[in-house]
């Protein structure tokens, strides 16, 4: 989907301005950054919205001082997982 912003001119030069990475990029960051923190993006959408890998969706969001959602309950189904992949062994 391509979305369309209106950023007023004056305004929208100062961004556009040595802008590294592009305005675009950032702006796609920011969204997804946006959407993991309201947990409305998994880490997968995340790397996959940014062509990214997960394991490089997880340090782009801890360079951002984004922590990663990940509970308790998260914990536990890991553990049974690993349990059952080494009992089923």
């Amino acid at each position: 989907m391509e979305i369309t912003l209106t950023i007023p001119d004056q305004i929208a030069t100062q961004l556009l301005q040595d802008s590294d990475p592009p305005f675009s990029r950032r702006i796609l960051e920011l969204v997804a950054i946006a959407g993991y923190k309201t947990e409305r993006l998994s880490l997968g959408e995340v790397a996959e919205m940014l062509g990214i890998s997960t394991f490089e969706a997880d340090d782009f969001l801890k360079d951002q001082g984004v922590s990663l959602n990940y509970t308790i309950s998260d914990l536990e189904n890991d553990r049974e997982t690993i349990a059952t992949l080494f009992n089923g062994q």
